[in-house]
Order: structure tokens, then sequence, then C-alpha cells
């Protein structure tokens, strides 16, 4: 079934939700998901977490997406992909679809979690982490790349991103987390998560991290 959806804005948010096996739903996290191609559609990243905006109705609709699941027996992780509409009168949410298993926003989810130890506050909309309670934000990205990034060895890049500051600080919490580097070797492509404790810092670290690639890769090393 298709529907035309019209505003003066559209964004892709999604929700993650963990069904344990007695049937208790967890939201996990939102997300406004990155989408590039040639079309548009192909998912490259996410950012997290999901616009203010909308990000409580979010998690309240996919948790009860999550619910008749639950009650008809699914356990694990599932996305629920949404479509957001902004008009004058404020933001209107679309489900998408249902991804029973674990997506592009495992992963950087996943990170955010082991290294910044806290929780996701629904009302907040966002991550609260234990250390100093304040939110943490992150921007991840599955498709960096650059043509003079091909053949640029791992322990380079990681040693470059250390050198520019950038690496993930325990102290803190924040900074960035490589990672599909073995794409560097076949066509100057990697990933990374980086987390701040704004989306401008996450923007910020994901930004200065593809420079300091570049300018390793413009170096001839």
């Amino acid at each position: 079934m298709e529907e035309f959806l019209a505003g003066r804005r559209s964004t892709s948010p999604s929700a993650q939700l963990e069904i344990t096996p007695d049937g208790e739903v967890h939201l996990l996290s939102t997300h406004e998901q990155v989408l590039g191609g040639p079309s548009g559609q192909t998912f490259v990243g996410c950012r997290f977490p999901a616009d203010p905006q909308y990000a409580d109705e979010l998690g309240q609709h996919a948790v009860a997406v999550g619910r008749r699941y639950a009650a008809a027996g699914a356990v694990g992780r599932l996305g629920v992909d949404f479509v957001a509409v902004g008009s004058r009168g404020g933001w209107s949410l679309s489900a998408l679809e249902v991804n029973l298993r674990k997506g592009g926003t495992t992963h950087p989810y996943t990170t955010l979690r082991n290294l910044v130890p806290g929780r996701y506050d629904q009302t907040l909309g966002t991550w609260v982490a234990e250390l100093d309670g304040r939110p943490r934000s992150y921007r991840a990205a599955d498709s960096l790349q650059h043509e003079s990034w091909r053949g640029l060895r791992p322990g380079d890049v990681i040693e470059a991103v250390a050198a520019a500051g950038l690496e993930f600080d325990r102290a803190t919490e924040t900074g960035v987390v490589l990672h599909m580097l073995g794409g560097l070797k076949v066509d100057g492509r990697m990933g990374l998560t980086a987390i701040g404790r704004d989306a401008s810092e996450a923007d910020a670290l994901c930004d200065a991290t593809a420079a300091a690639v570049h300018q390793l890769g413009q170096s001839g090393r």
C-alpha cells in the first residue's frame, strides 16, 4: 500500500526495541537515519537521538508496535522505520516497516552503551551518562570514502585520529571509535561512531576525523 505524504520537510527517523523472552518490550534508542546513494534512499549512517520535537512520540509508537510483535511470540531486537513530515501544525509520524533483526543502528548504539554506561530517557529523548548525568549524542557513518584513502593502513589511520586528539577518551566519555577499516584496502572506505555531549559536538568530531584521514591520504602514506 502506498500513500503520498506532503509537508514542508520530511525526515527518516527510526526506533530500536528489544523484546525479552518474558514478553517485556524495551525502547533502546531513537535515531535519525542518514540516507544517500543515487536515489537518496540508501542507509549510510545515523544520528542519535532522533529530533526532540518528536522523539518521545516516536518511542511510544514503536513500543506499541513492539507489544503487538511480543504478543505474537517475537523475541529479540527489532527496528521500526518511520517517516516524519513537518508542517506549520507540527510533525506527523507514519510507520513504514518493521525489521525483525539487528540493523544499521545496532552497532553504534552498542558502542555507546558499552563505552558510556547510562540509560535512554524516553521522555527527554536522549542518553543520560552515569559519569556526569549529562546527555550524549552520536553520529555514525558506514560509508566515509575517498579515493585517496584507498590502501591506507588501518594502523596509520588510527594513529592519525589519535594525533588529532579525536579518539575516544574514557575520562570524558566522548570521542571517535573507528570501524570497517578493512574497507580502506578495497575502496578507501571506513566507518566511525562519533560520541559527543550534543549533536553539534558529534558532527564536529565526525567531520574532523574525515579531515584528519584525508590529510593522511593526501600525504601519500
